[in-house]
């Protein structure tokens, strides 16, 4: 079955008796560890993993060994209560391996979970889960972090208070930035405040956040989304990092298209009423783009760089240099003049 978003957190804290196992998956690996621990220590409780109630699997361990799932599910250990079996790093190859154990082993006594990065909506993996009476499909994505986030982190850092201009500039950074490289950010001002009683300004965020993103990157992530195909070559770029910047880049684009279409207004008004704020320096070339783009046109485009990650993690038999290009470049020509 296929659970909604606002279904996820309530069964991972507390999933139905009558469930045997929940695929958990997305693009962002803290979401998904998330979710996993807390899924995994609702099913066993507190003193399941002390009790050795609790096993964890690589998916590499078992394409090694294709038996080693059902094995870990049959396992019986010297303590009363359920059991669950973690599997971790799964792809789409997996998919036969875990539909066997959920079937045969998985049940009252043993509980399975398993995790994955994204997944296309035709992936193998996700259709095992999703046409099962008794197992769930998690999808978790990860959105840009919120003032309340920035501001746990900047405490949980050892920093103090923190003007709401500079989370408003952080906010913004977010936009453009993945989860990760804002929390070493707000982690680098904890420790340039140190010893300054004065709170976090957005000067100082000025003052610490990167210059520039790479500069390669952005270039590719602006053909794109410019409709110039002749310029969309990887080239030296790490190809997983031009499909992120792009998927965040169009995730923007269609926000802007999207309040357009809603509240009939010119592309530069839809920039401004995004939230959180487009970085500034972003402003004028996305409303420039939200000119050349139609809203089905960026749905499109979102969903070929939802399939090219899964791609890109799936292990397949093509260089990810090449599916991260092709991606690009079908992008662009679909704006093409």
């Amino acid at each position: 079955m296929k659970a909604k978003a606002a279904e996820i957190a309530r069964f991972c804290a507390a999933p139905p008796s009558s469930a045997v196992g929940a695929l958990i998956y997305g693009e962002d690996p803290s979401v998904v560890a998330a979710r996993r621990e807390a899924l995994a220590h609702a099913v066993v409780g507190a003193q399941g993993e002390a009790e050795m109630r609790l096993e964890r699997l690589a998916a590499p361990v078992l394409r090694r060994d294709p038996a080693a799932l059902d094995t870990a599910l049959r396992a019986r250990g010297f303590f009363a209560g359920r059991r669950c079996v973690v599997l971790t790093e799964a792809a789409d190859p997996d998919a036969p391996a875990v539909a066997e154990a959920l079937a045969d082993a998985a049940g009252p006594e043993a509980f399975l979970v398993v995790t994955a990065g994204s997944l296309a909506a035709r992936s193998p993996l996700r259709r095992v889960f999703e046409e099962a009476k008794a197992a769930w499909a998690l999808a978790c994505y990860a959105d840009p972090p919120r003032g309340a986030a920035l501001r746990e982190w900047y405490a949980a850092a050892g920093g103090g208070a923190a003007e709401s201009e500079a989370l408003a500039a952080l906010e913004a950074l977010g936009q453009a930035s993945p989860p990760e490289a804002i929390r070493r950010l707000v982690e680098t001002l904890a420790l340039y405040k140190l010893g300054d009683p004065a709170p976090l300004s957005a000067a100082d965020v000025a003052a610490l956040a990167p210059l520039e993103s790479d500069a390669v990157v952005d270039a590719l992530v602006a053909a794109a989304a410019d409709g110039r195909p002749a310029a969309a070559r990887l080239g030296p770029a790490a190809p997983e990092a031009v499909v992120a910047a792009l998927r965040r880049h169009f995730r923007a684009l269609h926000g802007v298209l999207a309040t357009m279409e809603a509240e009939r207004c010119a592309p530069e008004a839809a920039v401004a009423k995004q939230r959180p704020p487009v970085f500034w320096k972003a402003q004028k070339p996305l409303a420039a783009q939200a000119r050349r783009w139609r809203l089905p046109q960026a749905e499109a485009a979102l969903r070929l760089l939802h399939e090219t990650e899964a791609d890109l993690r799936g292990g397949g038999w093509l260089p990810k240099r090449a599916i991260a290009e092709r991606a690009l470049i079908r992008i662009a020509m679909m704006t093409a003049r």
